[in-house]
């Protein structure tokens, strides 16, 4: 659950919105893709005419591993499937417990209020079973876009650039890893390091400033 002061940021900030929840989901209305694996798309909607026009990020992209969710202390493609619930834990045949961080929920929360598309880039050798750790976690369908699968990110952030019409230094990155970091950075994107996976501090001290 997310953590007292993250509650009351994202209270503050669902006061401060003067959108109602059909206004938000007004814009959305242009077919877009989920690529998870090659060969392999999920149709979402989304429009982001008004929005790249407007102040702060038009895009928010995270990664998975050691950003968005703990694999037990190791990257989603060493767990061993097949993925239960067990007693509302996520785990995989050796029990490891697959969670998302604690002030995640609420980040996911505040970007979906304020109509800020979010977008999956994870470069992990198991992209099914990443797809599946995200229905269980039921969070697939916070993200307009997702490009998982094993390639540099610069491919990633290619191939999100194209299908969604914003420009990199329109978008806001968090990942883990300082490799990923440079090398997206490079292109224009706010780029952000996550040391011990995602704060609301963290992701409020850049979203402000952005």
């Amino acid at each position: 659950m997310p953590q007292p002061a993250a509650k009351q940021w994202l209270k503050k900030h669902e006061e401060s919105c003067c959108l109602s929840e059909a206004d938000r989901r007004g814009p959305f209305l242009a077919p877009t893709r989920l690529l998870l694996a090659e060969n392999e798309t999920f149709t979402h909607s989304l429009n982001f005419t008004e929005l790249k026009s407007l102040p702060g990020p038009s895009l928010i992209v995270f990664d998975l591993d050691f950003t968005l969710w703990d694999c037990g202390g190791t990257w989603c493609d060493c767990l061993s499937p097949p993925f239960r619930i067990d007693q509302k834990r996520i785990v995989d045949r050796t029990q490891r417990h697959i969670r998302c961080y604690d002030d995640v929920e609420a980040i996911l929360d505040y970007c979906n209020q304020q109509a800020i598309p979010l977008a999956l880039a994870s470069r992990t050798e198991q992209p099914r079973w990443a797809k599946e750790l995200l229905d269980l976690l039921a969070i697939t369908h916070r993200f307009a876009f997702a490009e998982i699968y094993p390639s540099s990110k610069v491919r990633h952030f290619s191939a999100l650039r194209k299908d969604s019409g914003v420009a990199y230094e329109k978008m806001l990155f968090f990942d883990d890893e300082m490799r990923n970091i440079r090398e997206v950075g490079d292109l224009g994107v706010t780029a952000v390091h996550v040391a011990n996976g995602m704060t609301m501090e963290l992701f409020r001290a850049h979203v402000d400033r952005f």
